[in-house]
């Protein structure tokens, strides 16, 4: 049968096509070829003042012997109720209370723990100890062991940060395994393993383990203080430092890549936009952000977003604020499909 250009719109030629699985791109082209990203996010935000009670009414209502790990899901409800913050990331609120312990378990899914409060709960990653500090940025690569003890009189809260959207939704990648075979970890400081990677511009000369991740594991709030700021400010007076894999200088893990802003009192930074995504932890300091066409004031530990595409402009309120970032940034370094924008 020969079809004319008069019917090939028709309702009963497009009924074929589908009948057949398939879909005509003449009429579907502009679903496609958009002339830039439309992210289905706006920036969210959330004050720490208004989770606080939650987090305390949590501890309560949630016993770690049923639960296996007891933590708040940010979520954003643009999402339709999965679990993403933003992108192909989700993050959350964690606690343990003194005297507790969470079961080590392992998926594929990779993620990171940036403290806010704790006065040495320990973390273990593959059988190794971190002491958990408030701004200490910790990794649990995908498929590592990982679990938390808290021994200390006082809680502990930290953000995790999950690739889980990238795994579970855009890949159906994830696996699982629990360990409640494995004792809890106990140690009270970092292992010998650990500390050889302790220091900028030192690295251990055993022979590094073939992985894809950082072999360092803890990253401490104290350098990462430091050298942020004696990283030459950009134009606009903010300094960006990178959490690095130290055998690489590249990302902390293949699918995240984090960073730590500190911000010049009253002092914007230029507008940028990116076509990855971030999640953003106030470590220090009070401020004002623009993210698209929503603005807010933030303090320290409020959580926010920026989608991508979205500009984003950020004045620190305080003589200065830092601000801890989680990105998808190296997934689209990884794809070629990197690309970012300043006005």
């Amino acid at each position: 049968m020969t079809t004319t250009h008069a019917d090939a719109g028709s309702d009963d030629f497009i009924a074929a096509l589908h009948s057949k699985g398939l879909l005509p791109l003449w009429q579907e082209f502009h679903k496609v070829a958009a002339r830039e990203p439309t992210p289905k996010d706006q920036a969210m935000h959330w004050a720490w003042q208004a989770l606080t009670p939650l987090i305390d009414a949590s501890i309560s209502a949630v016993d770690m012997h049923d639960a296996e790990r007891r933590a708040l899901v940010l979520a954003n409800p643009e999402f339709d109720g999965k679990m993403i913050t933003t992108g192909a990331m989700n993050g959350a609120i964690q606690i343990i209370a003194p005297g507790e312990s969470a079961d080590p378990h392992r998926h594929t899914a990779a993620a990171i723990r940036f403290v806010i409060e704790s006065e040495g709960a320990v973390t273990s990653v593959n059988g190794e100890g971190c002491e958990m500090r408030p701004g200490d940025l910790i990794l649990t690569p995908a498929w590592t062991w990982h679990g938390h003890v808290n021994h200390t009189g006082s809680r502990a809260i930290w953000f995790d940060g999950l690739d889980v959207p990238l795994v579970r939704f855009d890949t159906d990648a994830f696996f699982y395994e629990p360990g409640r075979n494995i004792a809890p970890p106990n140690a009270t400081k970092m292992s010998d393993g650990e500390l050889a990677w302790g220091e900028a511009g030192m690295v251990s000369t055993a022979p590094p383990v073939a992985a894809m991740y950082s072999p360092k594991f803890h990253y401490g709030w104290d350098s990462a203080q430091r050298s942020v700021r004696a990283v030459a400010p950009r134009p606009d007076g903010s300094q960006l430092l990178r959490y690095a894999n130290p055998l690489t200088g590249g990302s902390v893990m293949p699918t995240i890549d984090c960073y730590l802003m500190r911000l010049q009192d009253h002092q914007q930074t230029q507008a940028r936009r990116s076509t990855f995504n971030t999640m953003c932890v106030v470590a220090s300091g009070e401020g004002r952000s623009t993210i698209g066409d929503k603005s807010f004031d933030w303090k320290k530990n409020d959580i926010f977003t920026i989608p991508h595409w979205r500009w984003a402009t950020h004045t620190a309120t305080s003589k200065e604020a830092m601000i801890f970032q989680m990105t998808d940034r190296e997934v689209y370094a990884r794809l070629d499909l990197l690309r970012e924008e300043c006005q």
